[in-house]
């Protein structure tokens, strides 16, 4: 791999995250609502300036509940495969033996793995940023560590991950401080099929 063939990962990935984040709260005028009200309170406080700090929006806990339930439901995959080889002899994965010539595409696992019903519960179809709310820390650290994977893990976890939740947050804070309800309630409206 060349320099080259890295240099669209940081723009694409953070622009899908962006993206579809800011189309799910369009698209739950209440998820609208809420994030926008926390900014309001918090803003309120004289806790935010203009712009937003990174260490600002990281306080904005809806907000970042709205992210990972994004990264949940919409992993921002690029569209080339990454490949894991396992050792020359072979390995098992989940019970399952995989030859030692074998390649392993990974992007796919992570998007089964934050649809997996057993561990989100039936709705898992649903963006629902109130499923990271009212449970234990155990619980909540198990759902974050399988969100996490949308960054790799290991020697292959994503460098710039801090900097892609930063800008994010960022973006998504500023963009519904300025926007009101109305512009949530409106495209649902639009977006809703009777």
């Amino acid at each position: 791999m060349t320099n080259r063939d890295n240099s669209f990962a940081g723009s694409d990935t953070t622009a899908n995250l962006m993206t579809f984040t800011l189309f799910y709260l369009l698209t739950s005028p209440t998820a609208y609502r809420q994030l926008q009200s926390e900014i309001d309170v918090t803003n309120a406080k004289g806790l935010l300036s203009t712009p937003m700090q990174d260490s600002e929006v990281r306080q904005l806990s809806f907000l970042q509940t709205c992210i990972l339930e994004t990264l949940r439901m919409h992993p921002p995959l690029t569209s080339m495969q990454f490949y894991k080889a396992p050792p020359p002899q072979g390995d098992t994965l989940c019970g399952y033996r995989v030859p030692g010539h074998a390649r392993v595409a990974t992007n796919t696992a992570v998007y089964a793995i934050c649809r997996d019903k057993s561990f989100w519960g039936a709705n898992v179809k649903e963006f629902r940023p109130d499923r990271w709310f009212g449970v234990d820390a155990e619980r909540r650290e198990a759902m974050k560590m399988r969100v996490d994977l949308a960054f790799g893990h290991g020697q292959f976890a994503c460098l710039g991950k801090a900097i892609a939740l930063m800008e994010a947050s960022k973006a998504i804070a500023e963009v519904c401080r300025v926007f009101p309800p109305s512009l949530s309630s409106g495209l649902w409206s639009m977006l809703t099929v009777e």
